[in-house]
């Protein structure tokens, strides 16, 4: 009965070890579950050595012979897609739901505009991060967390010209662009009914914010934009004036964002100061604008470092990048700042941390 049920479940050439008699232990054993060991070169599945390494039965000495749970199978069909075993993302964006697979899980993430990854956990526990989340490799306990994008890349995905073609003819069924389809997701996607672009619709087409034009005055295109760092740094800036931070998608600058509340999703780096909200008037001169996302002169992802010398060598003075979360606008000249205030802060503006607990 155990073969067979194994059988059902799991298409594996391999023996299963069960030393168990009688009726009432066999319903014992099938109540709380069972563990198959198999011999690793039985399997139809290739099973990555790294991945073997992760159960506790591969460790003792036993050559050819691991227990395997129905996560880390699972785990090992999937990294023929596009999830990784091991490794999670964070911090957590939402709430935390239940799933009965990856494959669920990465639905749930491709039906939320805001998912760029998801992390399945091996109690079912489905959790949703964004953009600017980080990877994390997985304690021994956790080790068979599964975590991936909203949709995989496939060879066949339409060009740009043509799902614009689709979604201008009327029809932005989520069967019309691959990374949707491959998860069965019914109805529209690019954008739904409601107008929204879900996780699966490929970048090219999902329409960004850009900044608005600055106002001129007396020669000058000055803006009004925001910067949320720690009270105590507020007090220096306020002092003596910004500083080029380090980092970031256009390299050591100083960034801001279009509106308090868009801080609230670049402020999120361990090192990022929270808590005291800066005004501040900017004359960005000339600008060079970058399309969205996550471009800043180079490949997609890529962190490009701009100094105020090459960008004045392309003719531009500062730099309008949109991460994913709204755009930014970046100086490398601190002369650039024209005023600045302190305004009070709304504890709604808070960045959600790079933490995490399960």
């Amino acid at each position: 009965l155990a073969q067979a049920l194994l059988s059902e479940s799991r298409t594996l050439s391999c023996s299963l070890s069960v030393s168990i008699t009688g009726v009432h232990k066999m319903r014992h054993f099938l109540k709380l579950g069972f563990v198959a060991l198999c011999q690793a070169d039985q399997l139809d599945l290739d099973l990555a050595s790294e991945l073997l390494a992760k159960d506790d039965a591969c460790t003792s000495g036993e050559v050819g012979r691991c227990s395997l749970n129905a996560l880390q199978l699972q785990g090992v069909q999937l990294n023929d897609e596009c999830y990784t075993t091991g490794q999670y993302f964070a911090p957590n964006m939402g709430q935390r739901t239940k799933e009965t697979s990856a494959a669920d899980c990465q639905k749930r993430c491709a039906s939320n505009q805001e998912c760029a990854h998801f992390s399945y956990w091996p109690d079912g526990g489905c959790h949703m991060q964004g953009q600017y989340a980080g990877a994390h490799y997985a304690s021994r306990r956790y080790n068979a967390v599964i975590s991936g994008p909203p949709a995989c890349e496939v060879d066949d995905a339409p060009t740009h010209e043509q799902v614009v073609a689709a979604t201008t003819s009327g029809s932005a069924a989520c069967s019309a662009v691959p990374g949707c389809a491959k998860l069965k997701i019914a109805g529209d996607c690019c954008p739904t009914a409601a107008g929204m672009y879900l996780g699966c619709c490929p970048d090219s087409i999902v329409p960004h914010p850009t900044a608005p034009p600055p106002t001129v005055m007396d020669g000058r295109k000055l803006m009004t934009l925001y910067h949320q760092t720690s009270p105590e740094a507020c007090k220096g800036i306020l002092a003596e004036g910004f500083r080029i931070g380090h980092g970031g998608w256009c390299g050591d600058a100083i960034y801001f964002a279009l509106s308090p509340e868009a801080t609230k999703t670049k402020a999120i780096t361990p090192h990022s100061g929270i808590g005291c909200m800066l005004e501040v008037t900017v004359d960005i001169g000339e600008k060079q604008q970058f399309p969205c996302c996550r471009l800043c002169g180079g490949k997609k992802d890529e962190h490009v470092y701009w100094t105020e010398q090459s960008l004045k060598t392309k003719g531009y003075d500062s730099i309008e990048i949109n991460p994913g979360d709204g755009p930014e606008i970046v100086i490398y000249n601190n002369n650039r700042v024209v005023s600045m205030k302190e305004i009070p802060f709304n504890p709604a503006w808070t960045p959600h941390r790079l933490s995490y607990k399960e």
